[in-house]
């Protein structure tokens, strides 16, 4: 049996014209960083946001790198009766940013900026009450079929690493590439580069290492989902529901936006640590083999998340060697697609225009 393009919740998939084979999803400081891992935005009780991401930066550099402090807006949403609502609070960066010097750039194009991450313990898939709730919508041969391999939950330490603030954009990836593969109607400097394999991002990264004398690489799964949730355990990073005012996906709602096309990658708002997009826009590539169940994982990944769940690092192979990791949704994407837990793996020599990343370092 063939492999589809993309993992769809529901199995269904449709062809559309002039957009390649996708699939359409149309159901659905640092106050004590450790604390905030464990209990969750949602679970702060008479904590405001600012009082989490107000540190001040007790150093200049990370991992050896010049880092600086930046500001920005940190989105909440809470639901009251039937009406969801944003709420935005200023918030500093956890430990600062990075910004890549060795890249030229078209006029306007935002620089490849990497977000200084410190390291923590987190817990790693889907929680009990997640679970229920996608088997009380979906029922539960759906929710073994499409979200099982998200279970079980466990925890997972990593140490400090930096990850991508926005999605490679289109200027990034010609800077480095020398083209710009992305759909002609999704083009924009600032878009995140689409229709890119696994492979493909793995020789944009080789080039730009060259470039920057550096080693950037992919991130890990687990690396993905700790900068992803950002000390929360809500089924977003923004909450537990979500709109298209702070996604770019596919919604089910009238009420609701659906853009049909990616959107430049510093729009919207970011995480609790400053990252854009991470559900939606774009899928992201994970330096990970796709293994379907989080039971198989051996325990030094649960130890140290920032080595990748390879063959080369388990005792036991992937069910296709060819499979790779994918997260956080696209712009065709269903909500249930969105989640900080979500999982969906594809072949490493896939190009689609719902299909991107970011990169770590």
């Amino acid at each position: 049996m063939g492999i589809p393009l993309l993992v769809h919740p529901l199995g269904e998939s449709e062809q559309l014209p002039h957009l390649n084979d996708v699939f359409r999803r149309t159901t659905v400081d640092r106050l004590n960083r450790r604390q905030i891992l464990r209990i969750g935005l949602g679970g702060m009780v008479g904590l405001t946001l600012s009082d989490l991401t107000t540190p001040a930066l007790a150093q200049s550099n990370f991992l050896g790198l010049p880092v600086e402090p930046y500001r920005y807006n940190v989105a909440r949403m809470t639901s009251i009766g039937d009406r969801i609502q944003l709420n935005l609070d200023p918030a500093n960066s956890p430990a600062g940013k990075y910004t890549e010097p060795s890249l030229r750039l078209a006029v306007g194009a935002v620089p490849l900026e990497m977000v200084a991450i410190p390291g923590g313990t987190f817990k790693m898939g889907i929680p009990i009450a997640e679970q229920q709730k996608l088997i009380s919508t979906k029922g539960q041969a759906l929710y073994e079929q499409f979200f099982l391999h998200e279970e079980p939950q466990h925890q997972v330490t990593l140490s400090d690493f930096f990850i991508g603030r926005f999605q490679i954009t289109q200027a990034h990836y010609e800077a480095v590439m020398g083209a710009n593969p992305a759909y002609i109607k999704f083009q924009g400097v600032n878009n995140p580069v689409d229709t890119v394999s696994w492979d493909d991002a793995q020789e944009f990264i080789r080039r730009l290492n060259q470039l920057s004398g550096k080693l950037y690489r992919l991130p890990t799964e687990a690396e993905w989902e700790y900068a992803t949730r950002a000390g929360t355990s809500t089924p977003y990073c923004y909450g537990e529901i979500i709109n298209s005012s702070v996604v770019n996906y596919y919604p089910t709602e009238a009420n609701e936006q659906f853009r049909e096309a990616t959107m430049a990658v510093n729009t919207l708002h970011p995480n609790l640590w400053g990252l854009y997009h991470v559900h939606g826009n774009v899928w992201e590539w994970c330096a990970d083999q796709y293994y379907d169940s989080y039971k198989l994982k051996p325990e030094i990944l649960k130890t140290n998340g920032s080595i990748p769940w390879t063959e080369v690092n388990t005792p036991s192979p992937p069910l296709d060697r060819r499979l790779r990791v994918l997260r956080g949704g696209s712009w065709f994407s269903d909500i249930s697609g969105l989640r900080s837990a979500a999982r969906y793996r594809n072949l490493q020599s896939l190009r689609n225009l719902t299909v991107g990343f970011r990169v770590a370092l």
